[in-house]
């Protein structure tokens, strides 16, 4: 389905796939998509005919509630969704509308049963993301499974999707509802500004602790956890790592988080304390970019006097042609 936000070239996705098969001269292939953990046994079927050729492997990359759903709330309101964090939590007990997309993409066993209607289970590799302390990573673990060796990869990280402290999450939360109907598309205005400045830029230079999961969902993450582990062992999937890492540690659980006002205007105030540093930044940076443009455009009008070239507003010739422009000359590489 194309949706109003989406690429272009979203409908040709398959056609541009095919082609970039078809011309593929290594021994395997790895497609990696998050998007596609949703895919119903029917959307499956156009893509599992375009790899025919080829002995099609899944790898599902998993790890506990406790750890992800903190952060799928913070992802969401990051998109500009309004929702208190005890507002989602509910939801997503609840399976509720609110909550619809967290099960559709996330819903390890409904995943996992979609695709093994299609796909021999034994070519399912479900790799658990360990536990925090424990030995082994999950780029290891991935590594096995598509052959790969992890130290011939270049794992430098670039700028991280670090997560914010509930504060600075919260604070974020009633400035999506102080927009109201401003910037509309969370992909291009709110995206840039909202994410992008607010969260990355501004909120994540404060210091905070993790958001982790009230305590009283640690019997439910656990009864859920459960069902998945009984499900990898009964289809017998290719588990890369260990059943512990789906159930929740302890650790992930912290008393409801308690925001009193004041802390939240401390961290607003420190925001705007920010916001002005960086645009005082940003402002410095113009002035400088102005200078240079000024000094350039003066070494080109001193060259055209050496040379003899036409004032502004004649048409350049010679070797000068076209500077004023912005464009290389006639000839030049550049």
């Amino acid at each position: 389905m194309i949706r109003p936000y989406d690429d272009e070239r979203a409908g040709s996705v398959l056609d541009r796939l095919a082609r970039d098969i078809g011309e593929v001269t290594t021994p395997r292939v790895l497609v990696s998509q998050e998007a596609l953990a949703p895919t119903t046994p029917e959307e499956a079927e156009p893509l599992l005919e375009l790899l025919a050729d080829f002995e099609v492997h899944l790898v599902v990359t998993a790890r506990d509630l406790a750890r992800q759903l903190p952060s799928a709330w913070q992802q969401r309101v990051q998109a500009r969704h309004t929702y208190t964090f005890d507002e989602f939590l509910r939801a997503v007990v609840a399976r509720e509308e609110l909550a619809d997309d967290l099960w559709i993409n996330q819903d390890l066993g409904q995943v996992l049963a979609n695709w093994s209607s299609r796909i021999p289970p034994e070519r399912i590799h479900v790799v658990t993301a360990p536990q925090i302390g424990s030995e082994g990573s999950l780029l290891d673990r991935y590594c096995s499974v598509v052959g790969v060796d992890p130290a011939a990869l270049e794992t430098e990280a670039g700028k991280g999707n670090r997560s914010l402290g509930y504060p600075q999450a919260e604070l974020l939360r009633r400035v999506n509802v102080a927009l109201g109907d401003r910037f509309p598309s969370s992909r291009e205005g709110y995206g840039r500004l909202g994410k992008v400045y607010l969260a990355g830029r501004i909120l994540q230079r404060q210091q905070a602790g993790s958001l982790r999961l009230p305590t009283e969902y640690a019997e439910w993450c656990g009864t859920v956890a459960e069902a998945w582990i009984q499900q990898i062992r009964e289809a017998g999937f290719d588990l890369v790592g260990q059943e512990s890492d789906l159930r929740p540690s302890p650790e992930s659980f912290a008393a409801a988080p308690d925001l009193d006002e004041g802390t939240l205007l401390d961290v607003a105030s420190a925001a705007l304390a920010d916001v002005l540093e960086v645009r005082h930044e940003e402002l410095e940076e113009r002035a400088a970019l102005r200078a240079r443009n000024r000094e350039q455009a003066a070494r080109i009008a001193e060259l055209e006097r050496e040379l003899g070239a036409p004032t502004a507003g004649r048409r350049a010739r010679g070797p000068l042609r076209g500077l004023r422009r912005g464009r290389p000359a006639a000839g030049d590489p550049g």
